[in-house]
């Protein structure tokens, strides 16, 4: 595992412990931001082991996911586009 694997994944257990804290001390928009960067960081992590590399999508998708119930109105409006007319 390179160097720069190793620092994101205690980058990233570091994040997601500072995310159940803020969670824990009822900061929401502050937890989501933490595990949405905990997530992404994760993703860039498991990407020096073969093993866990097939991980790296998800990890992706979990961050994606915290993003959107965090923050959706970024997703649901573009200007004055409605994304909903793309389903």
């Amino acid at each position: 595992m390179k160097v720069l694997h190793r620092a994101a994944t205690w980058a990233a257990l570091v994040v997601l412990v500072a995310a159940v804290v803020l969670f824990i001390a009822d900061r929401p928009l502050a937890a989501g931001f933490a595990l949405t960067l905990s997530f992404a960081v994760a993703a860039v992590a498991v990407r020096g082991s073969e093993k866990l590399r097939g991980l790296s999508f998800s990890l992706l998708i979990f961050a994606a996911v915290s993003f959107a119930m965090c923050w959706p109105d970024p997703l649901v409006n573009w200007g004055e586009f409605q994304l909903s007319v793309l389903i």
